[in-house]
């Protein structure tokens, strides 16, 4: 009740400053945490992003190993195919898939 007092006690020009200043404040503290929001979101899309292009990659492979087991193609036609596959997946505007084997050698890598 105290407060409530004291504001009235304030002339008008001054209590309208202060409602302007504490909305400026929420406005700018709603700001910062879409700001913040967002961020994540994005992260988090990016996230998905890489999972569903990295599941993408490791099926197209592995249906050409699977093909190269039943005696479709030979093993190194396959390896040869499941590489040139791999190598024209893309996502978003400049992401590629690349591959490197166990030895550390990059066997696709479009740049």
């Amino acid at each position: 009740m105290s407060v409530m007092k004291n504001f009235v006690n304030f002339n008008i020009f001054t209590r309208i400053a202060m409602l302007v200043v504490l909305c400026l404040v929420a406005v700018g503290v709603s700001t910062y945490l879409n700001i913040a929001d967002v961020g994540s979101t994005r992260m988090a899309l990016r996230q998905e992003q890489l999972v569903s292009i990295t599941d993408a990659a490791y099926n197209l492979v592995d249906s050409f190993g699977q093909k190269a087991q039943s005696g479709q193609m030979t093993p190194a036609d396959a390896k040869t195919a499941a590489l040139a596959a791999v190598n024209g997946l893309r996502y978003g505007s400049s992401g590629y898939v690349f591959i490197i084997d166990d030895a550390g050698v990059s066997l696709v890598n479009p740049n």
